[in-house]
Parts: structure tokens; sequence; C-alpha cells
């Protein structure tokens, strides 16, 4: 298995019951915001640790640099910014993937999960890397680099 493939897989297993868990959530008449917010979150962790190299707990830590109108510098969290980026699928799963939003038709949660990890990992990859240059190099693989 290549090594960009290995990745994905690793990612994968720790974002499985995640992802599986925010689509039963999302479904007609088990919806639950709390547990949504919780789920997505989680993943944002997940794929900012993977790609930082550091644990899921210190992924929250990790900050970026940004300027805004007249080059005023402002510090943003990195997972913050993997999630709200990737509200572009959890809002829209109906159009994004094919997410039913009918009062009792139920999901083939099998395929969808799939569907929904390749196009949060696609949005993630692209959100992370708008800011990558910008990350704060203090905070760049120090907290467990040894893991590398």
């Amino acid at each position: 298995m290549e090594n960009i493939n290995r990745v994905k897989h690793m990612l994968w297993l720790l974002m499985d019951r995640h992802v599986h868990r925010y689509l039963l959530v999302n479904t007609v008449g088990r919806e639950n915001g709390a547990e949504k917010a919780e789920h997505h979150l989680q993943m944002s962790y997940i794929y900012v640790a993977s790609r930082m190299g550091t644990s899921i707990d210190l992924a929250s830590r990790i900050s970026y640099n940004w300027s805004y109108k007249g080059g005023t510098v402002y510090n943003s969290m990195l997972y913050k910014h993997i999630h709200d980026s990737t509200q572009e699928l959890t809002n829209y799963m109906d159009e994004v993937i094919g997410f039913p939003l009918e009062e009792g038709v139920r999901p083939d949660y099998n395929e969808l999960s799939i569907k929904f990890f390749n196009e949060f990992i696609r949005i993630a990859d692209k959100a992370f890397a708008e800011v990558e240059d910008d990350i704060d190099p203090t905070k760049f693989r120090h907290i467990s680099g040894h893991l590398l």
C-alpha cells in the first residue's frame, strides 16, 4: 500500500465512528444537534492531528496567522478553519453526497460514509493548503514530533 493510501486509510480508521455517527444524527427523525457538533469537531481535530503530527487532544492548540485590512495580523485556530471550511459539506450533504432528507427514507450509511469521508478530506486538504504557510512555526510538529 502506498504511503498516501496508508495515511488515508489510517484517517478512515480514526474517523469511521465519527463519520457514521454524524450521518446517523442527521437522519430525519434522529436529529441531534449536540452530537452532530461534537462529531464534526472531533473529525476536525483528527484531521489537524494527522497533518501536524500531533495528538488529537493537542490539535486544538495549533494556530496560524492571517492578515486582515491593512496588515493587521490575527491569530486563529487551525482546527476551527478546518471545521468552518468543511461546513461546505456538512451544511449541504443532500447536494454533495446525496444524503436523503425525506422522512421514511433510510440512508445507506456504508455507501454515504465513504462519500462523506472522501469529500471531507478533499475540502480539509484545500483549507489546510490555504493557511499552511501561515501556521505558527512554534506550533508546527513540535508537540509529538518524536513520533514522526
